[in-house]
């Protein structure tokens, strides 16, 4: 097995050089190989879709000032700098590591927002949505970028991040322990978690609540999705304080198709014998419209800091 690399390691070589960990023969490995194989199979579509202009795959959310798409999308970029920006006033160099990175927009949009010396890793279980980072990483004056190809339950660094964070990328981890243990692990005490996703405000209340989340969980790959709750508890367990708590659901345009015939479709689409993921991903999409709307799931962001322990 790799040892874990120091930051300044990473970043002076390429991340096609670097030792990738066997995700296939750790624990949640199925799990793994499944959602790797839902980015690799949908990346190029999401990447033309709405990826290329800024390489971020986020929901746009529409705050108040929020005038265009592009600035929708990248509303949860902004949300990140305010929760990092005060971590940069007393650090010399801001070392701040993706977990479930995509396409590196969040990465690419930190490095232009700081000034001050930056070191970003970005890791993600899709080899095309790395190569992508990667390649575009060349194409712009973004110094200390490396994306890499790995399993966030399994994170190649060493300890000493000033930040962690992982857009809409948590919710596909059937555990929230082997995550959480990671990020307590990586983070300095004093630094930040950020965390923006889907998260359950309550079990499914009837049959047809029970049948929207169960197309969203599994269209989507999300196999285990969590209550604000539930995190806090568990994130407090392992030294990380909840200090921020906001909700973005209010702020998403929702469209949604009538019930009946919203249902109908996500029925005949499960049931076709199509093998690539976009019919899922399209299922799931449809499903969590509804879900977001019916109040089943919250979109929110929340910011966590590493308390000192000792």
């Amino acid at each position: 097995m790799s040892q874990p690399q120091r930051f300044e390691e990473i970043t002076q070589v390429n991340a096609n050089q670097f030792v990738q960990i066997d995700t296939g023969s750790r624990q949640n490995g199925a799990h793994t190989r499944i959602v790797r194989r839902y980015y690799e199979q949908n990346t190029n579509l999401f990447f033309r879709l709405g990826g290329a202009s800024s390489y971020a795959i986020h929901r746009a959310v529409w705050a108040n000032g929020v005038k265009t798409f592009q600035e929708a999308i990248n509303y949860s970029n902004t949300q990140l700098v305010e929760a990092i920006h005060p971590l940069a006033q007393d650090t010399p160099t801001l070392k701040i590591a993706d977990l479930g990175c995509g396409l590196g927009g969040s990465l690419f949009y930190l490095a232009q927002f700081f000034n001050s010396p930056f070191i970003g890793i970005g890791l993600t279980i899709s080899p095309s949505q790395a190569k992508l980072a990667n390649e575009q990483n060349k194409n712009m004056p973004m110094r200390n970028i490396t994306f890499l190809e790995g399993d966030f339950f399994h994170v190649p660094l060493c300890a000493g991040l000033d930040v962690a964070y992982s857009i809409e990328a948590f919710c596909h981890a059937p555990e929230a322990a082997p995550y959480l243990n990671e990020v307590a692990r990586l983070l300095r005490p004093g630094g930040r978690w950020v965390i923006c996703d889907d998260f359950l405000n309550a079990p499914p209340a009837n049959d047809q609540h029970a049948f929207w989340l169960d197309a969203y969980k599994t269209g989507w790959r999300v196999p285990n999705i969590h209550t604000v709750d539930s995190i806090v508890k568990q994130a407090q367990s392992v030294g990380l304080r909840l200090i921020k708590n906001d909700t973005f659901t209010h702020l998403l345009r929702l469209r949604t198709l009538p019930h009946r015939l919203a249902s109908s479709i996500i029925k005949i689409a499960q049931a076709l014998p199509f093998k690539h993921e976009i019919i899922p991903s399209m299922v799931g999409s449809l499903a969590l419209q509804h879900c977001l709307k019916m109040g089943i799931i919250d979109y929110r962001f929340l910011v966590f800091e590493r308390v000192d322990t000792k």
